[in-house]
């Protein structure tokens, strides 16, 4: 990492450099443009979530979260994903991901969404629990389920996830 000043030109190559953006405006290939980066490579879906020049924005949080509420394994290799499988993934960033920019709280459960979308509808600051189905959830029983959520360090950072519901490929 370093902080220092670019030219205009240097920002757009970066810029460049990422993968598809679930939060920007999208002419219907953003999908498409990540799914050939995920099929291609024999990584992790873990990594690849986190891998900015494959899909950009998407954090440790959400990368849990997603895959869990997919039921995807995270441990899966990115060439082993189905394209329709990959779809609904891309679609739930792109649903999920703004809420989290407009309230600055992540959200993935959806009765928190539904809560939070309902205040904002009556004009009210929604109070935003910071609650999860598997993020930090070590130890901790399953949402969805009930057995015990995991954990493992991959790309650097901590992954949690449901080694019984979360099989999809």
């Amino acid at each position: 990492m370093a902080c220092q000043v670019v030219d205009e030109q240097e920002v757009d190559r970066l810029v460049a450099r990422q993968g598809p953006d679930p939060l920007q405006p999208d002419d219907g290939t953003a999908a498409d443009a990540a799914y050939r980066r995920i099929s291609r490579s024999g990584k992790s879906l873990a990594e690849l979530l986190m891998d900015q020049t494959v899909v950009a924005g998407v954090g440790n949080i959400y990368r849990c979260e997603v895959l869990w509420r997919h039921r995807l394994h995270p441990l899966r290799p990115g060439r082993s994903l189905k394209r329709a499988s990959w779809q609904l993934v891309w679609d739930d960033l792109v649903r999920l991901m703004p809420w989290g920019v407009r309230t600055g709280t992540i959200i993935t459960l959806d009765d928190v969404l539904e809560d939070t979308v309902a205040a904002l509808g009556r004009g009210e600051t929604p109070v935003v629990p910071r609650e999860f189905a598997v993020y930090q959830r070590t130890g901790m029983p399953c949402l969805r389920c009930g057995a015990t959520v995991r954990h493992k360090v991959v790309a650097g950072r901590n992954l949690f996830w449901c080694g019984n519901c979360q099989r999809r490929t």
